[in-house]
Parts: C-alpha cells; structure tokens; sequence
C-alpha cells in the first residue's frame, strides 16, 4: 500500500500516519499541464507557447473533512499553500517519494459521489486551481529505503518559468 495524504489549511483529516498527523487522505490525484504550441511553429519556435496548470482533481473517501472541503469551496476559501505527499512504507514509516506544494489554491469544485446502499462507500472530487507548484520526487533505495536524492522542480506562471 502507498498512502497520499493532502494537508489543506486547518482542515483536518483523519490520517493517523505520525508524519501526517490529521491530513487528508487521498485515493489518487490528476494534475494536468497543458503547453500551447502556435500553429505552424517549426522547431525553436515550437517554445513559444503558453502553458496552463489545470485543475489538481484528487479523489477521496467520506471523512470527517468532507463537509469542511465542501464548505471551502462553496465560500471560495483561499489557500497560501497545499501540501500533497504520495508515500511508500520505509522502515515502517511513511515517506513521501513525491510531493506537490500548490500556490495560491481554490478548492474550484467539489463533487459527492453516493449511493443509498453506502457500498462502495460515498466518494468524492475535491477540484483545486492554483497558481504555481513544486514538485519533488524522492529516490529511494528499493531494497535499503535510504533516500539517494531528490529530484526538485518548480513552476511559476507569473515569471513563465521554473
């Protein structure tokens, strides 16, 4: 099993994880980005586009977080930063091999998904535009788990690169 957890303002979750303490946890995430190419653009040219970050979708069980997320989105609640974390069991511990920090975030749509039965049990899209992100993948040592680096990434529409 390799958790996500999602740290989203003081919205507390109900991740026990020591690290994660009352994050949100995650069932999976899509986060497009989109780079425009112009028409008829050769070569070099071919850079001379505009990228898009879409929407970040993550998918997610019922929890004590839903109506919180629901509210944030319904108030258009503005976030300084949001914490996503994919991890992999090491030594018994939970550890991040990829994070994702967002910039600016606003919980864009929110969607319940539910059946009367209660199985599967409800789930829900929490849809989130931002406006710059990080990224970082951890390499770690599949047979030790020591970590044997990171690779960092960055994006900044406001100065069009990283």
């Amino acid at each position: 099993e390799m958790p996500a957890f999602m740290k989203l303002g003081d919205i507390k979750g109900e991740a026990t994880d020591t690290d994660h303490k009352e994050w949100i946890l995650i069932e999976s995430m899509s986060a497009p980005i989109f780079r425009s190419v112009p028409e008829g653009a050769k070569d070099q040219q071919r850079t001379k586009g505009d990228t898009t970050l879409g929407d970040v979708v993550v998918v997610r069980q019922l929890d004590k977080s839903s109506t919180k997320l629901q509210e944030a989105c319904a108030n258009g609640t503005f976030y300084k930063e949001v914490e996503i974390h994919f991890c992999t069991t090491v030594k018994n511990k939970q550890e991040p091999y990829l994070t994702y920090k967002l910039s600016d975030v606003i919980i864009s749509s929110f969607s319940m998904h539910a059946n009367a039965s209660g199985s599967p049990l409800p789930s829900e899209e929490v849809t989130m535009g931002y406006t710059a992100a990080e990224w970082t993948y951890v390499v770690v040592d599949p047979k030790t788990g020591d970590k044997k680096g990171q690779v960092p990434a960055k994006y900044n529409p406001a100065t069009g690169r990283s």
